[in-house]
Formats: structure tokens, sequence, C-alpha cells
């Protein structure tokens, strides 16, 4: 648990991740089949996160037991798990492989809790779907045999192609610099999207510029009550 030299300090001496070792260490000398894990590393700062993500996935698969790993971090739960339940408002939403939540949401939930995410609201009519707030043009092809009515297009903000020349048309209304892409907010009717893109790829605020979807996932329209509902339990 890279603690050589610390046998004759206390554990209430040691810094954070170093307790973290020495609860770890506590569990594993029983040699368990199944060991809990809820929220372990919540109270850390983000380079010990990072080192005791890699510290437990490494004694997991040297002693072979099982981990339950409890978290609402979702870049923890993608880097750790082999596989992953997602839950929501005390029910089982999916289960699966880190890659099969991530690329095949079966909701939006389970879409917009693994992953940065974009819903627009659209209307299909005739294969093709029509965003809220501009009803005279396509926003992309529906898939085949969906039926007319309101959906949601669901998108992955670094999925979108964003040129100058096709797709549907819109303008940059802010764009932000990150470390290893540019972030821009589109209008695409009523919805505000964000896209991100290589540095290189540039526009300006108010530039004119074109979406393009090409994976985009389709729901049915939110249920009625489910957002309130949710909310009203995290704030009891």
């Amino acid at each position: 648990c890279s603690l050589d030299g610390m046998e004759k300090v206390f554990p209430s001496d040691l810094s954070g991740g170093q307790q973290q070792r020495i609860a770890l260490a506590r569990a594993i000398v029983v040699n368990p089949k199944v060991m809990l894990l809820d929220e372990p590393l919540s109270n850390l700062d983000p380079q010990l996160r990072e080192t005791m993500r890699f510290e437990i996935k490494k004694l997991q698969k040297e002693f072979g037991f099982t981990i339950i790993f409890v978290t609402h971090d979702q870049s923890e739960a993608m880097a750790l798990s082999d596989r992953m339940l997602v839950m929501d408002m005390g029910n089982i939403q999916q289960i699966g492989t880190p890659l099969e939540l991530y690329n095949n949401p079966k909701n939006r939930f389970v879409h917009s809790f693994l992953g940065q995410s974009n819903f627009t609201h659209v209307k299909i009519k005739g294969g093709k779907a029509y965003c809220q707030g501009d009803s005279s043009r396509v926003v992309w092809d529906a898939p085949s045999g969906t039926k007319d009515g309101e959906m949601l297009m669901a998108t992955r903000p670094n999925t979108i192609d964003i040129n100058r020349s096709e797709g549907f048309c819109t303008k940059i209304i802010k764009r932000v610099f990150r470390t290893d892409f540019v972030e821009y907010l589109v209008q695409v009717g009523d919805d505000v999207l964000r896209v991100q893109t290589p540095h290189r790829n540039l526009f300006s605020e108010g530039e004119e510029c074109f979406l393009r979807f090409p994976s985009p996932m389709w729901y049915p329209a939110q249920e009625e009550g489910a957002d309130e509902e949710r909310a009203k339990r995290m704030i009891v």
C-alpha cells in the first residue's frame, strides 16, 4: 500500500490518502470475497483521488476479491468498474459494462448521468426531426420507423461536428477555451447546445456555423413530473 517506513506512525497522524490505504489494508487482511466501499474517495483532493483509484484497482486484481463501489462520481465509476449499475430514485435503470452504458444508455437519465449531454426537443414529421421553436428547418433524420410526435435527441458535446458548410445552420453564442478543447454554446431552436472541438477548429462569437450529428440517440419526451419528483427527493 506504499506505506514503507510508516510502521511506527499512528493512523491519525497520517495524511488522508495514507489513512485510506490503512483502511483498505484492514479490510483486505481478512481476505474477503466481497468488499463494500461507500464513496471512499469523497474527502480526498483530486490528485489523491486519482492515486487511490489506481491503488484500489491494482489491489482488486492482485487479490481477486469483488468490490461493490458506491459513488456519485461518474469518472470514478468509469475508471474502476468492470460492470456498472445506475440507479435513479431507488430504481435500477441499467446494468452493463462502462462502455455499454456510455455508448448505449437506455434512457435520458442514464445518458445525462454518464458523461456530458445535450438534449434537443424535437418534433418528428415524416421521418425528419424539426427542433422545437423552429419548425421550418430539419435538424436531422429520425431513426427509421419512428412515429410522428415529440422526442428528445440526445448528443454528446464532443461528438457533434461543427463546420462552415454542411448541416444545421446556426451561430456561435459563446466560446470558452478549455485545456484540451474549445467549447461553444450554440442555439438550436429553443435549446442551447454545448459543442466541444479541438483548438484548431476555431470560430468567433457571433459567427455562423453548421452542425452535424453523426450519432444521436433518441428518447421519448421526458415523463411529466419526473424532474420535480427527483428534485423533491434530493431536498429531503
